[in-house]
């Protein structure tokens, strides 16, 4: 086969690929970084892109550095580890104004945009984990995805030991977790362990979701495994006998929630409670959506997609009144609990599609916050907010391919005063951004 020999020039988000040229084609290449001048071989063709792997490094870069991370060249998580922060940042930047002048057509030298804001840490800061317990002929294995490219067809999981973007106590936890699985190997009875971690107050919940409830001889051994494991709470999930695929929760041990605190708040969350993953960069975000939120004079806020409510109750002493919507029936009596706790009486919380919320008087709504999962506003849930005609919306994002699409609708009627970055995901191919807009008059 032959190969050739091309300088990376940038890095594709969000398949984090090194970009490159030859004979006037892109070429995309997975394992390199910027500045790296590399040997590949070509493995497929689209039109005028061109895929390669690298068979041989001729010269690394200086933006190259060592992956922290043992498991880092066979995870499927942590793509930009071997690129050093600073310039992690920079693309990320790049590849959001790029995405939001492609689609969206939007002018970004013409509006207010502030530099991207760094994580507070790059390190243990994501404040949740799914690991897959996989069976294999001797022996249960409690891991993660492999990295799979394109000439590959592989959905492995491979047994991980640590997770440095997630917290420094999973190893023991891991090891005592997988030593029970094993005991229980022919069963093939769990499917998953779900950890969450809260960053300012230290305390950890467990939660193991299982095909069925274990015998009681089980449940006391595992009771006697988690014991020496210093965990706040510890959760079942099992599959329920109705035919919608759901699971009922069980409460085993410890606390039934955990607690996180945000300056002089306090909030409980519960197994199936939405939290952002990295809470000291969320609160970055919240702290400069407060800011603007007072610097408007914002007083009465509808808010769609409010998870558990943490973004509602923070902002809710500096406004009259603030609405919250979600479809999940467990984030919304999460997030009713929390407003409780910290006495915001001023928040209300409803369970509703954003698509059919008409639970209250929409003119008397000033302003408009929007926080959607990746996939962005369904059409439905658009054309109602576009009905709406709210004064000012913002538009909080961890996709921008998905933000830019909607963007480019809403510019018909308004326009985009400002745009920031926050990188909640050091190391991937993810960040966050914040969008401001007004109704066009």
């Amino acid at each position: 086969m032959e190969s050739h020999i091309i300088q990376i020039y940038d890095i594709a988000l969000p398949a984090c690929f090194g970009v490159g040229k030859l004979e006037g084609k892109t070429v995309f290449v997975p394992e390199t970084v910027l500045l790296d001048k590399v040997r590949v071989e070509i493995v497929s063709e689209k039109k005028n892109l061109l895929f390669a792997k690298v068979i041989d490094y001729i010269e690394l870069s200086k933006f190259r550095q060592q992956p922290a991370c043992q498991h880092f060249y066979i995870c499927g998580g942590c793509c930009l580890q071997d690129l050093i922060y600073l310039k992690q940042l920079e693309i990320k930047e790049k590849y959001l104004f790029e995405t939001l002048k492609r689609i969206a057509k939007l002018d970004i030298n013409n509006i207010e945009k502030s530099k991207i804001v760094a994580s507070p840490d790059i390190y243990f800061y994501r404040n949740k984990i799914k690991l897959f317990f996989l069976k294999q002929t001797d022996r249960v294995i409690l891991g993660l995805n492999k990295k799979e490219y394109f000439w590959q067809n592989i959905k492995e999981i491979f047994p991980i030991k640590e997770c440095i973007i997630f917290c420094s106590r999973l190893s023991p936890i891991i090891s005592e977790i997988s030593e029970f699985a094993n005991l229980l190997s022919k069963n093939n009875l769990f499917e998953n362990l779900i950890l969450r971690d809260t960053k300012f107050t230290g305390q950890t919940m467990l939660i193991l979701v299982a095909r069925s409830f274990l015998q009681e001889k089980y449940l006391t051994l595992f009771k006697e495994k988690i014991a020496k494991l210093n965990l706040t709470s510890v959760y079942f999930l099992f599959k329920s006998a109705k035919k919608d695929n759901s699971y009922k929760q069980l409460h085993i041990f410890g606390q039934e929630f955990i607690q996180e605190k945000i300056l002089d708040r306090i909030f409980r969350i519960y197994p199936l409670t939405f939290l952002q993953s990295n809470i000291k960069a969320t609160k970055l975000l919240y702290d400069k959506l407060k800011e603007l939120l007072i610097s408007i004079r914002s007083k009465r806020i509808l808010s769609f997609y409010c998870g558990a409510g943490f973004l509602e109750i923070l902002i809710a002493q500096n406004v009259e009144k603030i609405i919250g919507v979600d479809m999940s029936k467990d984030n919304i009596l999460c997030a009713r609990e929390n407003a409780l706790i910290n006495k915001q009486d001023n928040c209300i919380f409803f369970e509703s599609k954003v698509e059919n919320f008409t639970n209250i008087e929409f003119k008397n709504i000033d302003t408009l916050i929007l926080d959607p999962p990746r996939s962005g506003l369904s059409k439905a849930a658009l054309d109602l907010i576009l009905k709406l005609k709210i004064p000012r919306v913002f538009y909080i994002s961890c996709n921008p391919a998905t933000l830019a699409r909607d963007l480019l609708r809403f510019l018909r009627f308004y326009k985009v005063n400002y745009v920031a970055s926050f990188d909640f995901f050091p190391h991937t191919c993810h960040l966050e951004s914040l969008v401001f807009m007004e109704i066009l008059k």
